[in-house]
């Protein structure tokens, strides 16, 4: 009856649908991996994932018209001829795959070109599958849908086993190793085994054996670009999990996605990055219940945690893969151990949306630097009406706007009364009980597991440097990043900018992107 419907199929369609399956799992798996890595070389600006996906989907659309505009000289060759030529574009579309990002890594340019050329060569595999094993016919519609319906599946299997469960138990370079394996596999088995085995065995074996040079200190590269030296530039650290990149250097600094996350220090004679945890007295008389919206390097929850009158500490961070960093340095893995503490692995809207009863005194946040993918997630309207839900009765909202006007404007416009220091704004529908005195005394009283962070006496220039700045640096004429500004002269300034919201992404497409 095959026959009858003018059906002349070339391979079975049930081997044409597992190709198909194939070849989007090896497509949208490669696709993963790049975001990951461009997401690192560009610290999650938001245009990374556009630009990407629109270089993969030109490639896939430009092996597709490359092959329809083939496809009668293709289907005057025989089976096997046009198996072998499917079968070397999936060996040379995964082999191209498998440079993009140490070339990204090594040529320090976001060149989307391989990208491009990968996508090509992958694309154009499934127009010839479907031309080997769909004929003519009324068979032909049912068997079209099928290779699709296997392409998607393939795709979707792709998306869900890699993005979710591969990596979260291979690295980037092992993920590679992986895919471009399985592309020469599925290779060999379209083209037989005595044209194209001998081939894929010397790239296979190739290319494990180059992959340890060629993704030695890639993060490293990734990150620093053309400044990278192997001898300074050096991750002691690294984590990877389905959730992203989390590092860490001899210098105890936190990069999380190729961007600044934190300092793993606790003593604020030697650094001032502890003064925003330890600066909550400052605000609120008595900060007993303190919720804390991302831990990154724990160095903050470890501070807050210490806190006299702390009496309990929520701290929700997305990615666990902080955790297993704070685990790893004795400076803050104590927060793991509190009492007093709870590490909730969640996303923060989300706990807080399935928390409606949860009160706390202060909700303190570092967020991410508001240009960054997702940043207005952290900085919006409907962020902090959500937030300011959670407050208890004259509760501070006390977070990182990274000196984004825009985000300091939508705090002040959600909060009756605010003021900023340095790129933190204290916020309350309570006029803000600010207290240098307050806080002076606190500094005094404050132990990091046991130990006086400060000492009166043999500190007291330290003590006198950090009141200043509450005290000296104040509304200043020009924006002063470090300094501090009363409410009355942060409304002035800010006023007329433009407020955040889920929908606008304001900070994301606004706030400028990395510098390179």
């Amino acid at each position: 009856s095959g026959a009858e419907a003018g059906v002349d199929l070339r391979v079975p369609l049930g081997v044409g649908m597992v190709l198909s399956g194939i070849a989007g799992f090896i497509s949208i798996s490669y696709e993963i991996l790049w975001i990951r890595a461009w997401n690192f070389y560009l610290a999650s600006a938001p245009e990374t994932f556009p630009m990407l996906l629109g270089s993969f989907l030109l490639g896939i659309s430009g092996g597709s018209a490359a092959v329809a505009w083939a496809a009668t000289r293709l289907n005057q060759l025989p089976a096997e001829k046009n198996l072998q030529i499917t079968a070397w574009l999936v060996m040379s579309g995964c082999v191209v795959s498998f440079f993009c990002v140490p070339a990204l890594a090594r040529f320090h340019s976001a060149n989307y070109g391989l990208v491009i050329l990968a996508g090509a060569a992958l694309g154009a595999v499934f127009p010839l599958v479907l031309n080997a094993a769909v004929g003519s016919g009324a068979a032909a519609a049912p068997a079209v849908a099928r290779l699709y319906m296997a392409n998607i599946a393939g795709s979707v299997a792709g998306s869900l086993l890699t993005g979710y469960f591969l990596l979260n138990s291979f690295s980037l370079m092992e993920m590679h190793v992986l895919l471009v394996c399985a592309g020469l596999v599925t290779a060999t088995v379209l083209g037989g085994w005595r044209r194209t085995a001998p081939a894929a065995l010397l790239l296979g074996v190739g290319l494990i054996a180059a992959s340890g040079t060629l993704f030695h200190q890639v993060y490293e590269r990734l990150m620093f670009k053309a400044e990278f030296d192997p001898e300074i530039h050096t991750f002691i650290d690294v984590v990877e999990n389905r959730f992203g990149v989390v590092s860490t250097d001899d210098e105890k600094t936190v990069y999380g996605e190729g961007a600044y996350d934190g300092f793993l220090e606790t003593d604020v004679r030697t650094a001032d990055t502890p003064i925003r945890p330890l600066s909550l007295s400052l605000f609120h008389a008595n900060p007993r219940r303190v919720l804390i919206i991302g831990v990154a390097a724990g160095a903050w929850a470890q501070i807050v945690s210490q806190h006299p009158q702390l009496e309990s500490l929520t701290a929700v961070e997305i990615n666990p893969g902080y955790l297993e960093i704070i685990r790893r340095y004795p400076v803050v893995s104590p927060v793991l151990s509190n009492l007093k503490v709870r590490i909730v692995t969640a996303d923060a809207r989300r706990w807080l949306n399935t928390h409606p009863d949860a009160r706390f005194d202060v909700i303190f946040a570092d967020t991410m630097q508001h240009w960054r993918s997702h940043a207005s997630n952290l900085l919006s309207r409907e962020f902090l009406q959500l937030a300011k839900a959670h407050l208890a009765a004259g509760g501070l909202m006390y977070y990182n706007t990274t000196h984004s006007f825009a985000a300091q404007e939508t705090a002040m416009h959600e909060f009756a009364h605010g003021m900023r220091f340095g790129p933190f704004v204290a916020l309350s529908d309570s006029p803000v009980d600010f207290q240098p005195e307050r806080w002076r005394r606190m500094l005094t009283q404050y132990r990091i597991d046991g130990k006086p962070i400060l000492d009166a006496r043999t500190d007291a220039a330290r003590i006198e440097e950090l009141l200043g700045m509450v005290t000296n640096r104040f509304d200043a004429a020009k924006y002063d990043r470090w300094g501090m500004e009363s409410e009355a002269h942060l409304r002035a300034r800010v006023a007329g900018q433009l407020l955040v919201t889920d929908d606008n992404m304001g900070t994301e497409w606004r706030g400028g992107p990395p510098k390179l």
